[in-house]
């Protein structure tokens, strides 16, 4: 049994996300290193931003 036929048993509904996202997510390697990087330090700017957020 291959493993999406395994996921469609157990999980269907998460392997339907996951295939609806998957093709949000193959465009992202397409940037360039630059551009990577600053989604990456922008989303851990606001990652830690809710963390102090959530203890005040």
């Amino acid at each position: 049994m291959r493993v999406p036929e395994v996921w469609e048993q157990k999980c269907p509904v998460i392997l339907r996300l996951w295939h609806s996202g998957l093709a949000q997510f193959v465009t992202f390697p397409a940037f360039d290193v630059e551009i990577r990087k600053a989604i990456y330090s922008t989303n851990a700017i606001w990652a830690n931003a809710r963390s102090i957020r959530r203890f005040r």
